[in-house]
């Protein structure tokens, strides 16, 4: 079984709000999910990308 590495900017893209998603980090989950791959996640990274989602975007 092919095993991935994954890190924050993926669980960003992956469960960022709809308009910030990005078509391959749900293609990488969806092959995880068919059994073809193993996602492999660092638990920091969630904590990590969990800063990024929730902050509200500032404009300058």
């Amino acid at each position: 079984m092919l095993h991935v590495f994954v890190e924050t900017n993926w669980v960003v893209d992956y469960a960022a709000p709809a308009h910030r998603q990005t078509p391959a980090a749900h293609g990488l989950m969806e092959r995880a999910r068919k059994g073809e791959l193993k996602l492999l996640l660092p638990a920091l990274c969630i904590s990590e990308a969990r800063k990024v989602i929730v902050s509200p975007v500032r404009v300058a």
